[in-house]
């Protein structure tokens, strides 16, 4: 499965950002993963992208996320 998410927008300062994507790749049969380098007090939104050998799935639908203040995610 890949994974590939991108900041939105800053909760300190309110400014939107323009998106750069960033993509990790999660091998074999998994139904969870963690996401490196989320900044705090951040929106969010992050998409997956299922594969086999047959060829990649459709892209699913952004989910949109925030993380807190203090850096640990809900």
């Amino acid at each position: 499965m890949q994974v590939s998410w991108w900041k939105t927008k800053s909760m300190l300062d309110g400014k939107r950002h323009h998106p750069e994507k960033h993509f990790l790749t999660f091998v074999g049969d998994r139904n969870y993963g963690m996401i490196p380098g989320l900044e705090p007090f951040s929106e969010f939104r992050l998409t997956v992208l299922a594969y086999n050998a047959k060829g990649d799935g459709p892209e699913s639908s952004p989910v949109v996320f925030e993380t807190p203040e203090g850096g640990k995610t809900k």
